[in-house]
């Protein structure tokens, strides 16, 4: 009951800030999942360190442990498509 039914699911990157932010609504759009991060880019050019910052499930926000990272990875397969893929 708690995956998302219809295609809202958003996420968000601010290259300049280096955050990004995902936000999925779920029970037929009457809650409001989301997660934060901060992003720590690597020397290769196509690899990020993702350190998550904060969870919200509905009005409840919850701090993320420093346990909570992970790596995207992203294939640029040409000017206008890519495709990333994360450990988490």
């Amino acid at each position: 009951p708690f995956r998302p039914r219809y295609k809202r699911i958003l996420q968000s990157i601010d290259a300049r800030q280096l955050a990004a932010k995902n936000e999925e609504w779920v029970l037929l759009g009457l809650l409001k999942n989301m997660v934060r991060a901060r992003l720590t880019p690597r020397d290769d050019g196509r690899t990020v360190d993702v350190q998550f910052l904060r969870f919200g499930i509905g009005w409840l926000r919850i701090p993320a442990p420093a346990a909570a990272k992970g790596v995207l990875e992203t294939t640029y397969l040409d000017d206008t498509l890519r495709v990333s893929r994360g450990d988490k």
